[in-house]
């Protein structure tokens, strides 16, 4: 291990800098496929393209793997990594949470609105991660508030699940989303 440690210091990389390094990397991946404003540009399109009954599988299990992949991979593994960059961490979740909102309300198509509207509120998952990201220690004070966070997200993305899935389902057989809302392309 100390040959390692030696090699990269002679690039002026310390273990701390390595570990950043590959928690950016990380979290570029799973920032993409939750989405976090602003790798979320990738969203709308799909809901659209894609057939309802894709678009069922994204919103319903696809996205909340990203949050997963937070949940499991990156708070625990790289939890000080998260600490150091939390406050843009923070900003980008509520900047995720803002303007999707304010995106969706301009869409005019059913999956886009959907599409924004499931950015939304993976934003809020997110910033509920990063919450218990900021108190993650020894202090047994916050062990009851860390709890409830985790089961906000874990509750939130079972509900976002169930709800927007079925809603693209019902507008399916409804018909609504080949009829009256038709893309403007």
């Amino acid at each position: 291990m100390t040959s390692v440690v030696d090699k990269l210091a002679w690039h002026r990389f310390t273990p701390e800098h390595v570990a950043l390094i590959l928690f950016a990397g990380a979290f570029l991946g799973f920032a993409v496929k939750v989405p976090i404003f602003p790798f979320h540009t990738w969203l709308p399109s799909a809901y659209c393209e894609a057939p309802t009954g894709t678009t069922i599988l994204l919103t319903g299990a696809m996205s909340k793997m990203g949050l997963y992949g937070f949940l499991r991979i990156l708070l625990p593994i790289f939890g000080p990594q998260m600490q150091i960059v939390l406050t843009p961490l923070l900003w980008m979740a509520v900047a995720t949470v803002v303007l999707s909102a304010y995106a969706a309300l301009a869409q005019k198509d059913l999956k886009r609105i959907f599409a924004y509207s499931s950015i939304n509120h993976l934003g809020y998952c997110l910033l509920a991660i990063f919450a218990v990201a900021k108190f993650t220690g020894g202090d047994s004070a916050l062990t009851a508030d860390k709890y409830a966070a985790m089961n906000g997200v874990l509750l939130q993305m079972f509900n976002h699940g169930l709800t927007a899935g079925n809603a693209l389902l019902v507008c399916r057989h409804a018909g609504k989303t080949e009829r009256r809302f038709t893309r403007s392309e």
